[in-house]
């Protein structure tokens, strides 16, 4: 774990701590001094809570910029944590904890979202789509846009294209 702050970290601290040191130099008593420096305390923890969550949120807006481009490919969790540099099972939860889906829902939804733009904008059988797509079985394909589309392929290239 990195526990030293980058330059813009360090500025921010920096200026919390000179707007401290410039308001305790003004205070006189001591319920003053208190009340300024439990300020300042609670201003330095919030921002460090919101660069932790910031840092938990990163890897996962990494994963799904990476998903929405390789879609297509087979994509294992282990492969999606060796690119940010975490543990399958940390990343996998935290996922899920971000986006509402684990990262194998997120992929059939890229899949069909893509999948939907084919059908409505291209003269490609509904194989090559679910090929094109990332299922080469296109029977699986249809099982799963009809769940979770609500029509078949067929039906939804009819009603959008």
């Amino acid at each position: 774990m990195n526990k030293t702050l980058d330059k813009a970290q360090k500025e921010k601290m920096e200026e919390y701590f000179e707007q401290w040191n410039e308001r305790i130099d003004n205070e006189r008593t001591e319920l003053k001094l208190t009340e300024a420096t439990k300020a300042y305390v609670t201003k330095v923890i919030q921002y460090v809570q919101e660069e932790k969550k910031d840092k938990d949120i990163r890897p996962v807006r990494e994963v799904k910029t990476y998903l929405e481009e390789n879609y297509h490919q087979e994509i294992s969790l282990n492969d999606l944590a060796d690119i940010v540099s975490l543990n399958a099972s940390y990343l996998s939860a935290l996922f899920k904890k971000e986006t509402g889906m684990t990262y194998t829902e997120y992929v059939m939804f890229c899949r069909l979202e893509k999948a939907k733009e084919l059908l409505a904008d291209t003269g490609k059988s509904i194989a090559e789509i679910a090929d094109a797509v990332g299922y080469h079985d296109t029977r699986h394909f249809s099982k799963l846009f009809t769940r979770n589309i609500g029509l078949k392929p067929s039906e939804y290239r009819k009603l959008y294209s």
